[in-house]
């Protein structure tokens, strides 16, 4: 008898959606997937309350609580959202954001946890703590990793990383082991065991082994530290003050 019971309920599954779509329904309170599209409700359903997932679910809209067994997608997530695979939210997510492997958003208002990756498209809005990376377009908050972050428009916040940060432009701290590096302007403080490094104006200080900037309006504290725009003294041993 239990042979039988497992087979009827993986067929029962995968017959659910033919049932649902002759009744189209907008919004539900629960929606239960054993592999999208082998969910009981369409991916074009919203869902207002609980989705669980045993393998892989999918609806544009989830608001409340959203688990799965392997991964989930939606495009717009509001409340908290765990996998233990990839958890994926293709335009915005607002809440928490949980994944054993990678989480993945477009625009984040919250938190954004993983095991190894986080990656956000867009405007992150909140806390990025990973293992290995995370990675936002644009920050307003605070990245830790245990390798690396990277910002690729403007970091207004904190980074820390064992390895290395890197921002478009900063305002606000970077903290690395090794180093940081910020391609535009650099407001705020650079803190690196080894090298920080600023390819535009850096207004404010750099602490680290070497120290290097264009332009500076703040100081340098290492053992090498690297004005380049400066023709006549570019570098200056231990301590470099500019106003």
């Amino acid at each position: 008898m239990k042979r039988l019971i497992y087979p009827a309920v993986v067929v029962l599954f995968l017959l659910l959606p033919s049932f649902f779509t002759v009744a189209a329904v907008y919004k539900t309170p629960i929606q239960i997937s054993l592999w999208s599209p082998a969910q009981i409700f369409s991916p074009d359903t919203y869902v207002n309350g609980l989705r669980i997932a045993l393998g892989y679910g999918d609806n544009y809209q989830v608001k409340g609580l959203d688990i799965s067994l392997m991964a989930n997608s939606c495009a717009q997530m509001t409340g908290i959202e765990f996998a233990l695979l990839l958890s994926e939210c293709s335009e915005l997510m607002c809440g928490i954001q949980l994944a054993g492997i990678v989480a993945d958003c477009g625009h984040l208002q919250g938190i954004q946890l993983s095991a190894f990756i986080n990656g956000c498209h867009g405007e992150m809005s909140g806390i990025q703590l990973s293992s290995i990376k995370n990675d936002a377009d644009s920050a307003g908050g605070l990245q830790i990793c245990g390798l690396l972050n990277g910002c690729q428009d403007t970091m207004a916040g904190i980074q820390a990383s064992a390895i290395h940060n890197s921002a478009g432009s900063t305002k606000g701290i970077q903290i690395s082991a090794i180093k940081n590096f910020c391609r535009d302007e650099m407001n705020g403080i650079q803190i690196a065991g080894l090298m920080n490094q600023c390819n535009g104006h850096a207004k404010g200080i750099q602490i680290g082994a070497l120290n290097v900037c264009e332009s500076l309006t703040g100081i340098q504290v290492g053992l090498v530290n690297i004005v380049t725009s400066d023709k006549w003294i570019p570098f200056i041993p231990i301590l470099n003050a500019r106003f």
